[in-house]
């Protein structure tokens, strides 16, 4: 939410809080809100950029400064409606470079939060080694977290454990498949298993 603005404080366009903010991260602004942010910098008074949504990302950025700290967080969420925040702090005054540079690291700690508080550990089910066809989805409900949930939260998945894909896994081969998930979805490398020609993955962090 956006701080009350003071005649003191920068004052962005009207235009500068339509559309996304960024298009492919959390730093990488359109050249417009670039442009009003430099500004913004090197005005040396108080601003805060609101939150802006990313056009290729499932994020949104927002950078303020209160007159002593320039303030870059990024907010992120994923298919599971899972969410994360990620906040640096830099000294003022500041470059551009140094925001951008910021709010990448505050994108990662945001992904890093999102990633502690997934209810899900996702799985993919290759027709031979990783390098081939993903055919099946496995989502494992994470045993650490309190409490049950009838399925996946989010609109992508309706069921926990095998999607059903695909009917050409033997059933033999989901049990094993199912098994070496069940024993080791939390392993802090999970080294991909295969049975008979299937391959399972866990998705990357």
């Amino acid at each position: 939410m956006k701080t009350t603005s003071t005649e003191t404080d920068f004052i962005f366009s009207e235009t500068f809080s339509r559309g996304d903010l960024t298009k492919w991260g959390a730093s990488d602004f359109y050249d417009d809100k670039k442009a009003e942010l430099v500004a913004a910098l090197a005005s040396g008074k108080p601003f805060d950029t609101g939150w802006g949504g990313c056009k290729k990302e499932i994020c949104s950025s927002r950078v303020s400064f209160d007159g002593k700290t320039i303030t870059c967080e990024v907010s992120v969420s994923d298919d599971f409606d899972t969410e994360g925040l990620g906040s640096v702090s830099i000294p003022a005054p500041a470059t551009f470079d140094q925001v951008e540079t910021a709010l990448d690291q505050a994108a990662c700690s945001a992904d890093e939060n999102r990633d502690d508080n997934a209810d899900y550990t996702g799985f993919s089910i290759h027709a031979g080694d990783i390098t081939d066809p993903w055919v099946e989805t496995y989502i494992a409900q994470r045993s650490d977290m309190a409490g049950y949930m009838d399925c996946p939260p989010g609109d992508n998945y309706h069921q926990w454990g095998f999607q059903d894909e695909t009917d050409e896994i033997p059933v033999d081969v989901r049990n094993d498949l199912e098994n070496y998930i069940i024993r080791h979805q939390f392993d802090k490398d999970f080294a991909p298993y295969v049975s008979e020609r299937w391959t399972v993955k866990r998705w990357d962090k």
